[in-house]
């Protein structure tokens, strides 16, 4: 289930930070909250939902000075693992001498049982902003990253730009945002398990233990790599099965192993991926005048007839009678996509 809980529904300002503070404890750990402003000011706003391995929350608030003390620690020392990254704003962390500077996009593990401090939500210099961070928050269990060996510090964790992790791992957790606010319970906890893989094989990858990471930790990471590929090369009609392994550095027959174990093959998820792309141009009104050729040809398809009989077959009729079946159903008032369209 998923609930938002904001401070300005308390009625009493005064009582906000402590409000701001128990959030924030039952969502992530308990934490010593500053906010620059006065603690009558206090705002922020978590959407939780609550996974069978966890959480996620988008939080957002004013700049704020957290601290994880070992007095904290004590009193709740959970065997989790914190995995954030900002939408909005920067987080500038510090535990012990080490400090690592965390920016909009970028991807950070850490683990709460040892005690940090971080000015969160100060703005990207020359970005526009409206002075309130915004965070995708994931806990995990650790046992879910793989990791063997002793508990890593917060800047061996950090993926690092030149991680070849790192844009998936960014491109995953702004897809669990948006699946999580959506309402997607179970593509979210579809998307924590990819995270978890992703993450294992980017900090073992960092860490050089590579050797410590699963088969199937790697084969997951691996799809999801190639999945993505795919989805950026859709409109590129010499989009093969070879030309998607050699990207990755894999033998053909690995693809072909990793998508078998899916139900399907890389040239059918290509051909489905591209099918649905073409579906949603031909319900978008914007694109009305465009001819059905030039919408398939945009999407990799080469040969016309070619594209109509793979059309017909997974939505029961030609693109052009579809598109004119979803223009009509919008004239008498139902969505698209009603009726089957």
């Amino acid at each position: 289930m998923t609930v938002t809980l904001r401070t300005d529904t308390v009625p009493d300002p005064r009582d906000r930070h402590e409000y701001l503070r128990q959030i924030v404890r039952d969502t992530v750990v308990p934490l010593n909250l500053h906010q620059e402003r006065s603690k009558v000011n206090h705002w922020g706003e978590v959407i939780r939902t609550d996974l069978p391995c966890g959480s996620v929350a988008r939080m957002s608030a004013y700049p704020t000075h957290i601290e994880r003390t070992p007095r904290l620690i004590r009193e709740a020392d959970p065997d989790l693992c914190q995995v954030q990254m900002h939408l909005e704003g920067t987080n500038q962390i510090t535990e012990g001498d080490e400090r690592a500077q965390i920016g909009p996009g970028e991807v950070v593990v850490f683990d709460p049982h040892e005690p940090f401090d971080a000015a969160v939500g100060h703005p990207v210099p020359g970005q526009a902003s409206d002075g309130i961070a915004r965070v995708v928050n994931l806990m995990l269990p650790r046992p879910m990253l793989d990791l063997r060996g002793p508990r890593d510090r917060i800047t061996q964790a950090r993926l690092s730009c030149r991680n070849p992790m790192n844009s998936l791992a960014a491109s995953a957790m702004a897809e669990l945002d948006r699946q999580h606010l959506a309402g997607n319970t179970d593509l979210v906890v579809h998307l924590t398990s990819v995270i978890a893989d992703l993450l294992s094989f980017g900090l073992a990858h960092q860490l050089e233990s590579l050797s410590a990471v699963t088969p199937e930790t790697r084969e997951n990471a691996l799809l999801w790599s190639v999945r993505r590929f795919i989805e950026e090369h859709l409109a590129d009609p010499s989009l093969t099965t070879r030309t998607v392994a050699e990207a990755h550095n894999v033998a053909p027959r690995t693809l072909q192993r990793l998508f078998q174990r899916e139900g399907t093959s890389v040239v059918d998820h290509i051909r489905d991926r591209r099918l649905d792309r073409c579906r949603r141009d031909l319900l978008d009104p914007s694109q009305r005048g465009k001819p059905v050729a030039a919408i398939a040809f945009r999407w990799g398809f080469r040969d016309e007839s070619h594209f109509s009989r793979r059309f017909r077959d997974r939505y029961g009729a030609p693109p052009g009678a579809y598109r004119d079946a979803a223009e009509r159903s919008v004239a008498n008032g139902h969505p698209p996509g009603a009726n089957g369209q």
